[in-house]
């Protein structure tokens, strides 16, 4: 009798220990799936992440440390040095990739040492960016002068462009109607 107590005390410590190696496994997954998952190697590297918000007041005070932030581009510049990308901030996703309708920190500039295309990187389309910050911009909107922080990209991720159809009531979002008789089903700007 005394035996089966001890084989019953020794299984629940291995269960138990299992759990716990389980459980802080899961947890580092976790954590580890809030970098974005295509610049692992840039995630790695920041200790402290710095948000446009905390930057925005004296970039100066952050030079030098890297960050991975996103948007929607603005506007593209080449100059003999490299091409400057306004960017739109937006907040990133999980997977790193900036996400529609949520509320913006501002404006960035971002310097790419190299041509990109404004014709490929042109307003609205998402990007995400690693690289470190280099201190301040001044950019005009409207008649206005701003002052933004500016990072030297060292590696950009472009976005596949959101396609969205038209139907006869407009444009739509991918939603499908199902038909019943006389009437349609679903939202209104349906796609068939």
């Amino acid at each position: 009798m005394r035996s089966g107590y001890r084989v019953q005390r020794a299984v629940m410590y291995v269960v138990k220990s299992l759990c716990e190696v389980l459980l802080w496994v899961g947890v580092g997954g976790v954590l580890a799936s809030c970098a974005p998952s295509f610049f692992p190697e840039y995630a790695a590297q920041i200790k402290e992440p710095v948000s446009l918000l905390q930057a925005k007041p004296n970039p100066t005070r952050y030079t030098g440390s890297l960050v991975i932030w996103g948007g929607k581009i603005v506007n593209t510049t080449n100059r003999r040095e490299g091409t400057y990308l306004e960017v739109l901030e937006l907040p990133l996703d999980a997977e790193g990739k900036p996400r529609e309708g949520y509320r913006s920190d501002g404006r960035f500039v971002a310097f790419y040492q190299g041509f990109l295309d404004p014709a490929i990187y042109h307003p609205n389309r998402k990007v995400t960016l690693a690289g470190r910050i280099q201190g301040a911009e001044n950019i005009t909107i409207g008649e206005t002068t701003h002052v933004v922080p500016r990072i030297n990209a060292e590696r950009i991720h472009l976005w596949e462009e959101e396609k969205f159809f038209t139907s006869r009531y407009g444009p739509c979002d991918g939603t499908v109607c199902i038909h019943g008789g006389w009437y349609w089903w679903g939202w209104r700007h349906c796609c068939w």
